[in-house]
């Protein structure tokens, strides 16, 4: 029994890195293997395998080698020179892994993936070695197809030019004739020629994704629903995702749309009232900052935004006993910064400093008037500096001035001059031609927060994660568009190889 689940690992090892490490196979003639993605799948998924392979770093490692030493105990060395054999001449599987492969889900939630065959004759004498360690079943061919199963529950074909796996529900009563009518499948009855399917062939990345919201899992799904109005239905709205490893950086790029007014008119109205970011904030900033954040907005319209929330409302509502805060927030137009410039560890305190541009400083008129009216509410405001007011209000503090054309609020005094006449952060200044292409720009000081004692808590490695990855940012050139990438320290490695060797220096020792 032992020997049968050692045997089934090592087949299922020889798939996964099998494909990993092909890197050495021809290139594509043509895509009609695509033509076998359903149409009415609710999300497809294009990996590309080579770039994937060729920018890890695989080809240069000795695998095998590492393999033989970690399985020497457990499986025969006939079985592990069959297994090295399929690692270093991978195009003896026959599958053709220069082609990308797909991997879709139907809308009864039924798992299947599409690969390009590159020879028919070596995938069936594969899947055959693989039924003697219990992997798959011994393909059978009837009418141009072979039928095989792995795992015993992964219904599985290929022909000349495709191979389709697929994971049925209970709901999919007969995977055979599912899978015999994608193989036979025309390109204008296929996923490639919907609308999506086209947008996904124009995505670049090593991996990129088109769906409909409603088939991401739940626990993606917050990064949108917090955007989507009333009224709209996930299914929708549609979404596309790439993501690219680069030298020195991890990108996610995606992308939203729908034919539904509703979201429609919401990112039209966003796109409306904000701004690419000047970078007025970039060289101002704290050098060893660990949040820092930028938009160019216009003030009235986000007040509105704010009210709609009922936590930002009754804030607003609070803080308006005291002095006109919505006439404050109106008066902002352009650049608007949110930073916090260090970490207390000896406090639950968080220091910050929030700046913006103002098209006018009406609002100074009324300083004398706030002063005294506040007082039957139990409220002080008292000339902290040159335009600059400490204002306590049922037991906390802030503090709130002006400078030319700029307003700001802080938790303490001595941020203003080490921000807004700070040297800037050198990672800021790195990126100051995305943070201007930007209408949203965040980024998070990976390694300024390790230096926090919180900043660690709860999570392995992360220090040691620090020490290698600068930092995280997330960026909208439009309301539609939004970018995620994580920086390496290295800028000449890429991150993928990065990760990759760093994995088999753990596990494959």
């Amino acid at each position: 029994m032992k020997k049968k689940i050692f045997l089934s690992l090592l087949g299922l090892i020889v798939l996964i890195v099998g494909i990993l490490v092909a890197i050495f196979l021809f290139k594509p003639s043509n895509d009609n293997y695509l033509c076998a993605i359903p149409s009415d799948a609710k999300m497809v998924t294009a990996i590309d395998v080579a770039n994937i392979v060729d920018k890890s770093g695989l080809s240069e490692l000795n695998l095998t080698d590492k393999l033989k030493k970690n399985l020497s105990g457990l499986v025969s060395g006939d079985e592990l020179d069959n297994v090295a054999d399929y690692l270093e001449s991978p195009k003896k599987m026959g599958i053709d892994f220069r082609s990308k492969v797909y991997l879709f889900t139907t809308p009864d939630n039924s798992f299947g993936l599409v690969a390009k065959v590159a020879d028919k004759e070596k995938v069936n004498e594969f899947m055959t070695k693989m039924a003697k360690n219990g992997v798959s079943e011994k393909p059978t061919e009837k009418e141009g197809i072979y039928w095989t199963k792995l795992f015993g529950e992964l219904h599985t074909a290929f022909n000349d030019q495709t191979l389709v796996v697929m994971m049925p529900t209970d709901g999919f009563y007969n995977p055979k004739d599912a899978i015999t009518k994608l193989l036979h499948q025309n390109k204008k009855d296929s996923y490639i020629a919907t609308e999506q399917g086209e947008k996904l062939s124009k995505t670049d990345g090593d991996i990129a994704l088109s769906a409909s919201l409603s088939a991401l899992p739940q626990n993606i799904l917050g990064a949108y629903t917090q955007i989507i109005p009333k009224g709209v239905r996930l299914s929708e709205v549609d979404v596309n995702v790439s993501l690219q490893f680069l030298n020195g950086k991890l990108k996610l790029k995606s992308s939203i749309s729908s034919q539904n007014d509703k979201l429609q008119e919401l990112l039209k109205q966003i796109n409306t009232n904000t701004k690419k970011i000047k970078g007025l904030y970039i060289e101002k900033s704290n050098s060893n900052l660990w949040f820092w954040a930028s938009a160019g907005i216009n003030g009235e319209w986000l007040l509105e935004q704010m009210k709609k929330n009922d936590n930002l409302k009754q804030e607003l509502f609070i803080v308006e006993r005291a002095i006109d805060i919505e006439k404050m927030i109106k008066s902002i137009d352009g650049d608007i910064m949110v930073t916090i410039p260090t970490i207390n560890t000896n406090t639950l305190d968080v220091p910050y400093m929030v700046a913006a541009q103002t098209k006018n400083q009406d609002f100074l008129a009324d300083v004398d008037y706030w002063t005294s009216s506040m007082q039957e509410y139990g409220l002080t405001m008292t000339p902290s500096g040159d335009k600059q007011y400490r204002l306590t209000a049922d037991g906390q503090t802030f503090y709130w001035g002006t400078r030319p054309d700029e307003l700001y609020f802080t938790s303490a005094p001595s941020l203003v001059q080490s921000t807004l006449a700070g040297t800037g952060l050198s990672s800021l200044k790195d990126m100051k031609d995305e943070i201007r292409d930007s209408r949203l720009f965040v980024f998070i000081n990976l390694q300024e927060l390790a230096k926090a004692e919180q900043g660690a808590a709860g999570i392995p490695y992360f220090s040691m994660l620090a020490q290698a990855f600068e930092g995280v940012s997330v960026s909208f050139t439009e309301a539609e568009n939004m970018e995620v990438a994580v920086q390496l320290s290295n800028k000449d490695v890429n991150v993928l190889k990065f990760i990759i060797n760093n994995l088999i220096d753990n596990f494959l020792q």
